[in-house]
């Protein structure tokens, strides 16, 4: 049985530009594989799936204009110490959501998801920087 996990984040009080969320993310160790950035495009209920070496710049660019139009958009993020990844997935800042599924952590190898390491090594990281994380809840189902 597959499990889906997400921990939703809301950053509006650090920036209102989804681009600065992850670089905030960036700082905190979670990174783009190899160099080479994943994104996804959602457009009703199609998704375009990219797997490119983009400039810092031109991603910027991609993210900000779906932000302006609304439409979600998703970044794969991983953290090679750590061994594990997410999507980071948002339309604003307001809700930050980490799809949790690459190398997903569990608890003694059970279904279950190791929550207590994602909200370590994400809120309790961004709380040891410059902002402090407000809210957040996690889920799995």
């Amino acid at each position: 049985m597959s499990v889906t996990a997400t921990l939703t984040i809301d950053c509006s009080n650090y920036s209102d530009k989804i681009f600065d969320i992850i670089l905030l993310f960036n700082k905190i160790g979670w990174t783009f594989v190899d160099g080479k950035m994943h994104y996804s495009l959602f457009d009703n209920n199609d998704v375009d799936f990219h797997y490119e070496d983009l400039s810092y710049e031109r991603l910027e660019e991609i993210i900000t204009a779906r932000q302006n139009a609304g439409k979600l958009t998703a970044v794969r993020l991983y953290n090679s110490k750590l061994q594990a990844g997410f999507d980071l997935a948002a339309d604003s800042t307001k809700e930050i959501i980490l799809w949790i599924d690459m190398d997903r952590k569990t608890i003694n190898g059970s279904r279950y998801t190791d929550a207590s390491f994602y909200i370590i090594n994400t809120v309790g990281e961004l709380n040891k920087i410059d902002w402090k994380v407000e809210y957040f809840k996690f889920e799995e189902y």
